[in-house]
């Protein structure tokens, strides 16, 4: 019993580390790596694909991270397009 709770909790992490909040990237780092191999098997220089991707990729995550949150915090504060702190002398 105690091993396959380890077994469990150990592929939960993989599970958890690799699909995380986004599982849209790792299918295209997945895709990418498969597209790379493809590549070149036939031949083709293919060292490019994985630097292209991971920037594409990653702007894409932040791009849509970006568009939610900023949406949410233009409704938090009234239209403002950033917080006004409480703190500050202009508040």
């Amino acid at each position: 019993m105690q091993v396959w709770r380890a077994v469990v909790g150990f592929l939960r992490f993989w599970y958890d580390f690799v699909f995380g909040d986004d599982w849209t990237v790792a299918v295209s780092i997945a895709a990418a790596l498969l597209a790379t191999a493809l590549l070149n098997r036939n031949g083709v220089v293919s060292w490019w694909v994985m630097p292209l991707t991971v920037v594409v990729v990653t702007w894409n995550s932040l791009r849509r991270w970006a568009t939610k949150n900023v949406a949410g915090l233009s409704e938090q504060t009234g239209g403002a397009s950033t917080p006004v702190d409480a703190r500050s002398p202009n508040a």
